[in-house]
């Protein structure tokens, strides 16, 4: 088919911005301006360093939390970042159909890889690398986080506070 293998990232992220035209009447442009906007595709470009389709910031998983029920759909807790030019760690999700739709990530997957970035988080990464033996080698979020603490020799930094820094 023509879209086979096609896929595309989405990143989501909730907050006020200003929306407007800018420019002369010659050459105006419309757009949505501000750090939320800003956030957002920060957000969308971390899709691929996760290999997934949608990742969400912390407020709109909390609406989801609040106002999904699991059959529509669900969210894990992929990891703690700090994206290039950003000094605030972001706790990134991701946005996943039920368990019973095209989703290849189950629920005890989902608590075994959000158990392990818990371990990770606290900086216990021998329990982390354990935990994440639970999860697919197929798993986008797992490598991530595998390759993130091989990077640092699998020992956390001394000033580690949860968050991995990306280049």
């Amino acid at each position: 088919g023509l879209l086979e293998g096609f896929s595309c990232g989405v990143g989501i992220a909730h907050g006020r911005a200003i929306a407007g035209q800018i420019g002369t009447t010659q050459q105006a442009k419309i757009g949505v301006f501000g750090p939320i906007v800003n956030q957002g595709s920060r957000i969308e470009g971390l899709t691929r360093q996760f290999g997934v389709s949608i990742c969400i910031d912390e407020a709109t998983a909390n609406f989801v939390r609040m106002l999904m029920p699991p059959e529509e759909g669900r969210y894990r807790r992929l990891a703690r970042v700090r994206p290039k030019g950003m000094n605030t760690p972001l706790l990134v999700h991701e946005l996943l159909p039920p368990e019973t739709g095209e989703s290849n990530v189950n629920n005890m997957e989902m608590l075994n890889y959000e158990a392990a970035l818990d371990a990770v988080i606290a900086g216990r990464w021998d329990e982390a690398l354990e935990r994440l033996n639970a999860v697919s080698d197929e798993d986008g979020p797992k490598n991530f986080l595998l390759t993130q603490m091989a990077k640092l020799n699998n020992t956390p930094p001394a000033d580690w506070d949860g968050a991995f820094s990306l280049d």
